[in-house]
């Protein structure tokens, strides 16, 4: 149900450009001291709340340390998606503001966007790998 109080807030500012910022430093070890930036990600990828979206669709055992956020019509996801065999890490910031729709749809389409960006991500990383491989040839 949305909450036009919050939703109309102008001191809700940030975007999901400034969250992944933000959450890149985390990663990169340049917002935090190490053993803060520990206790943050691991307390992330423990988060149960965002099992239907960011996580929702992506392939069992994959690592996802994640926030999320919810009230009224906002429904949020963030986090960092660790691809497989060292292939690197993926940095996503989903919100959903003012939405009606109902609230699975919502999680669902966070979780949609997940896979979209892991799937993309997989094969722009294959193809990353393929061409340095034919330039150190």
């Amino acid at each position: 149900m949305a909450n036009p109080p919050f939703d109309d807030d102008p001191r809700d500012t940030t975007t999901p450009a400034a969250m992944a910022a933000l959450l890149t430093r985390i990663c990169d070890r340049r917002a935090l001291s190490a053993s803060s930036t520990e206790v943050l990600l691991g307390a992330m990828q423990r988060d149960v709340t965002g099992l239907k979206r960011l996580r929702a669709m992506l392939p069992p055992g994959i690592a996802v340390k994640d926030k999320t956020g919810t009230i009224g019509g906002t429904l949020n996801d963030v986090g960092i998606i660790d691809l497989p065999d060292g292939r690197g890490r993926v940095v996503i910031a989903v919100y959903i503001k003012k939405s009606a729709r109902p609230f699975e749809e919502r999680e669902r389409a966070i979780a949609e966007i997940g896979r979209s960006v892991y799937d993309y991500m997989l094969i722009e990383s294959a193809s990353t790998a393929k061409r340095a491989e034919r330039g150190s040839r």
